[in-house]
C-alpha cells in the first residue's frame, strides 16, 4: 500500500490507510519525543557537571597555613635566638568552608644546605574534633608548635645553632569540602634568620595538594 499516495488523495482513504497513517504519525512522534528527552537529559547532565565544576574548582576552598607568630626572638648582641611557641592558623581564600579533620606538624633542625626533611607519612595524623572549620575568606582557630620543647637540648648546647643549621616547620592538613570531598595539603617552611621570617620551601614533595576521595 502506498501510504504517501493515500495521504495525498483523500478519496483513497480507507480504515486501513487511516490506521497506517496514524501508526506512522505515532512512530514519528515517539522518535521525536525520545530524541527530545535524551537531549534534555544530556543538557541536564551537562548542567550538573558545570555546577559541580563550579563548586569543586571555582567555589572550592583554597587553604594555606598562615604563621601568625614566628615563635623565634632574636637575642641581644646577635647571640642567637630564643625559641618559643610558633602559632599558626589554616586560612581559607576560597568561597566555601573547609572542615578540618586532621593536622600533623613538626619542626626539625638539619645541617645547613641539606634541604628539607622527608615528608611526614600522610597515613598518620592528629585527628581533630568535629566542627573545626576554616571559613570562606577567613581562618581557623590558632594552633601551636612548641619550638623550645622540640629543640631545648640542642639550643642549650649551642645557642648559635642556626648559624650552621636550618630550622624547618612542616606537615599536612586534611580537610573536607561541602561536596564531601577529602583533600590533603602539605606544607613546609624554613626559618630565615636574615629576614626573621618563615619562608615556604620550594619543594613539591612538601608543598602539595592531593585529592583523597
Amino acid at each position: 500500500m502506498n501510504l504517501i499516495g493515500i495521504i495525498a488523495d483523500p478519496d483513497k482513504w480507507t480504515s486501513d490507510g487511516i490506521t497506517a497513517a496514524a501508526t506512522a504519525s505515532i512512530a514519528i512522534f515517539t522518535i521525536v519525543l525520545v530524541f527530545v528527552t535524551n537531549r534534555q537529559a544530556s543538557l541536564t547532565r551537562a548542567s550538573v557537571r558545570i555546577a559541580e565544576r563550579a563548586l569543586t574548582e571555582l567555589e572550592a576552598p583554597f587553604i594555606l597555613v598562615r604563621i601568625t607568630d614566628n615563635g623565634m626572638t632574636k637575642k641581644k648582641h646577635n647571640e642567637g635566638y630564643d625559641f618559643g611557641k610558633l602559632r599558626f592558623t589554616v586560612a581559607n581564600q576560597g568561597r566555601t568552608p573547609a572542615r578540618l579533620t586532621e593536622i600533623i606538624d613538626k619542626s626539625e633542625l638539619a645541617p645547613a644546605g641539606e634541604g628539607p626533611p622527608s615528608p611526614i607519612d600522610f597515613r598518620s595524623g592528629n585527628k581533630l574534633p568535629f566542627g573545626i572549620n576554616s571559613p570562606p575568606s577567613g581562618e581557623s582557630q590558632p594552633f601551636y608548635r612548641d619550638l623550645l620543647a622540640d629543640h631545648k637540648t640542642a639550643v642549650e648546647e649551642n645557642p648559635l645553632i642556626l648559624r650552621k643549621n636550618d630550622l624547618f616547620f612542616y606537615g599536612f592538613v586534611r580537610y573536607v569540602t561541602v561536596l564531601k570531598k577529602t583533600y590533603r595539603m602539605g606544607f613546609c617552611f624554613a626559618f630565615d634568620p636574615h629576614s626573621e621570617r618563615w619562608m615556604l620551601v620550594d619543594d613539591e614533595k612538601q608543598n602539595y595538594l592531593e585529592k583523597e576521595g
